[in-house]
């Protein structure tokens, strides 16, 4: 091994292929003192190759979460249509504290059959640790030939599991639609490019069925692309509306408006902390245009364009290159898109939670497991209480301020409806989609 001759190559092509002065003027004298006594002095033999693509991971990952070195064998399994002989295990995934987490489960789907729940982090996917990796990378991971086996290994809870899922193909429904109670409700799932036919065929079954208005579902919509959701917003907007600017360093931003007269309909747009990247350029030009009201949670704030470049040697990166601003001017990654009216959805939490008995109402200064389960489901909505099994004063008004975000009746107890409501929302029992219910009755 030479670290002094591969530095220099290295610092060679830098300056040969460098766009910015800043690097092409840079020192490297550091770098290669650093090589040279690690050459000349360390107690044993280092494999080039590791230290080479350690250094070139930690250059991308120093830049942004979107930004992404690959390895040859990464890029090779980044790079693979996953039409035909590869496929999927059927779940929708996102970076949430540097872990992947399960957010979706399709139905049927090999993660279903093996027991994967929604909540679940993934860790390691066949013993290769995925934390802190960018979400495509680790994506790319689990996706492989149709039939083969992937063992996932998950947090859940307290609990630590490695499960055997089995790759099959997996067909995602882009767009899905239905009248209900006359309105139009629309559910895209991804910005891909046969969703606007599929928007089509939704627009017109809505114009002959003479809704009273429209209901777009984004929720778990992790984006797509810009040229499509382009096309998708515009049949909803006035001909002429701003609906987003791609801001360039290095080339001309580039200006997006509707070219088209789209339909008229009062339109709510439903959105999750899962509605990602184009769905969040949908969500900002319906918003900033006053065309309708974003009804949701703030949605997750990726807001930025990303490059893939192959290199010679079979590897490749991924480099942001611009950011996403909406119609209005206004930043979206690390942001999100703020909700015109804040609905918290149900989160679907798995765990195993102290069982709620709805067989009576509970009264304040009460102490029982119920009370216990009750505090747990809450604590995992996200509010700041003590779980000490006791109706407090904390515990009440958690209670009836989660009743309240989702139009349920409140009360200075907790009644047995509100029991019922409680154990049926966080176990995904719960019949109704109270999100969508708020839609439907601010559009009748």
């Amino acid at each position: 091994m030479n670290f002094r001759r591969t530095a220099m190559v290295l610092v060679v092509l830098l300056l040969m292929t460098s766009v910015s002065p800043a690097f092409a003027e840079r020192d490297f004298s550091k770098l290669n003192l650093f090589f040279d006594y690690i050459d000349d002095y360390y107690y044993e033999s280092v494999d080039e190759e590791v230290i080479f693509e350690e250094l070139y991971e930690s250059l991308f990952n120093s830049l942004d979460d979107h930004s992404t070195y690959f390895s040859p064998e990464e890029y090779t399994v980044f790079t693979e249509d996953s039409e035909g002989s590869f496929g999927g295990i059927g779940v929708t995934i996102a970076s949430e504290g540097g872990l992947i987490t399960v957010i979706q489960i399709f139905d049927h789907s090999p993660a279903q059959v093996a027991g994967i729940k929604v909540g679940d982090k993934i860790t390691a996917v066949d013993g290769e640790s995925v934390e802190g990796l960018p979400l495509d990378v680790a994506a790319a991971k689990i996706r492989g030939e149709v039939g083969t086996a992937v063992i996932l290994t998950v947090k859940r809870e307290a609990s630590t599991l490695s499960l055997e899922v089995i790759r099959d193909i997996i067909t995602i429904e882009n767009a899905s639609h239905e009248i209900i109670d006359g309105i139009g409700y629309l559910d895209i799932n991804q910005f891909t490019e046969s969703v606007i036919s599929e928007i089509h065929a939704a627009l017109k079954d809505f114009i002959q069925g003479e809704v009273a208005g429209i209901v777009v579902d984004l929720r778990d919509n992790p984006g797509g692309r810009v040229d499509v959701v382009v096309k998708a917003v515009d049949l909803f907007l006035p001909q002429g509306d701003p609906i987003l600017t791609i801001d360039y360093r290095a080339y001309r931003d580039e200006n997006y408006v509707s070219k088209v007269n789209g339909v008229t309909h009062p339109l709510v747009v439903l959105v999750n902390h899962s509605s990602a990247s184009a769905s969040e350029i949908f969500a900002a030009a319906v918003q900033d245009n006053d065309r309708g009201i974003i009804l949701g949670e703030t949605t997750y704030g990726k807001g930025t364009v990303q490059s893939v470049m192959p290199l010679t040697d079979r590897s490749g990166f991924k480099l942001t290159v611009a950011e996403y601003l909406s119609g209005g001017g206004n930043t979206i990654d690390g942001i999100g898109v703020v909700p015109d009216i804040e609905f918290l959805e149900n989160p679907h939490v798995a765990g195993d939670f102290a069982p709620i008995r709805a067989y009576r109402d509970v009264y304040p200064g009460e102490t029982s497991l119920t009370i216990y389960g009750v505090q747990e489901r809450l604590a995992a909505a996200g509010a700041a209480i003590e779980k000490d099994g006791v109706l407090g004063p904390m515990t009440l008004k958690a209670a009836n301020d989660f009743m309240a975000s989702h139009q349920q009746r409140t009360a200075g107890y907790l009644p047995r409806a509100t029991l019922t409501y409680l154990d049926e929302f966080f176990s995904g029992g719960l019949k109704e989609d109270p999100m969508l219910k708020k839609a439907l009755e601010l559009l009748q």
